[in-house]
């Protein structure tokens, strides 16, 4: 009896892997990526397959908190490189733009401040099935220009600084 469990266990392995090798080409992912720094800021990505190594991203942030005096929302994009020359799958390098834009009110005030960076990333992309994605990666940010605006002055600088970011989001792809 006990042999026939690993036998099935083994057999839904190869399957699981297995199957990604012998399906079509992957064309496209949504995923959910929340954001470990900020818990109330969610983020949608959407990647779409351009060539066998190289895909194209799209990134939107939103605030999930329903407090009436603050909004954010942000949004990127950017390039993926899969060295091994199936994208969508496994290792890549990305390169990106994103920019987040806040807004407070309050009775005294209206404040806006947009943040914009540069992004470089390393990460690793499993397939489960030809359906489900987890995608993992850490890189850095470099905050390049800030502007910020309220009912007096307005602000706007570059700074340059090196910042370690981190992503991990779960996907369906297709």
């Amino acid at each position: 009896m006990g042999s026939k469990k690993y036998a099935l266990f083994i057999i839904i392995l190869v399957l699981l892997f297995a199957s990604p090798v012998l399906a079509k080409p992957l064309l496209h992912k949504i995923a959910v990526l929340p954001t470990l720094e900020e818990p109330h800021i969610l983020c949608v990505e959407y990647e779409g397959r351009t060539s066998m190594t190289n895909s194209i991203i799209w990134r939107g942030y939103g605030l999930l908190t329903p407090a009436s005096e603050a909004s954010s929302f942000g949004l990127g994009s950017g390039v993926r490189y899969y060295p091994q020359r199936d994208a969508l799958r496994g290792l890549y390098i990305t390169p990106s733009l994103e920019t987040i834009w806040s807004f407070t009110e309050n009775p005294e005030s209206k404040t806006i401040k947009g943040d914009f960076s540069a992004n470089l990333a390393l990460g690793y992309q499993l397939v489960i099935g030809n359906m489900l994605s987890l995608d993992l990666s850490g890189g850095f940010a470099i905050p390049f220009y800030s502007l910020t605006a309220d009912n007096e002055r307005f602000n706007n600088e570059f700074s340059y600084s090196l910042v370690p970011i981190y992503k991990l989001g779960a996907g369906f792809v297709w």
